[in-house]
């Protein structure tokens, strides 16, 4: 095996493990979306000016946030093992040099 098919094949291994981590990330992602859904639901029942209501907005808040970086995190990731695991000319040319 060359110097070149090795690089190629970490590129390729590379491109696996971005695109394992994409999975999990999407696991996440759509655990994060139902819980932000379930917190939706609890808080049709409450009333407005009770302290529940407070920290019910926090939570939504907070799982919003979470489900945006969950969001951005699975996009990065499947770019990422899109690239390695198709193309990857520019990574084997820095690398090889």
């Amino acid at each position: 095996m060359s110097k070149d098919e090795a690089l190629w094949v970490v590129i390729r291994t590379s491109g696996l493990v971005f695109l394992i981590l994409a999975t999990i990330s999407l696991t996440s992602l759509v655990s994060i979306g139902t819980y932000w859904l379930y917190l939706i639901d609890i808080g049709a029942g409450v009333d407005v000016g009770s302290p529940v209501s407070d920290g019910n907005v926090i939570a939504e808040a907070t799982a919003k946030t979470l489900l945006s970086n969950h969001v951005v995190e699975f996009l990065l990731y499947g770019i990422s093992a899109f690239y390695f695991m198709r193309k990857g000319n520019l990574v084997h040319r820095f690398i090889s040099k």
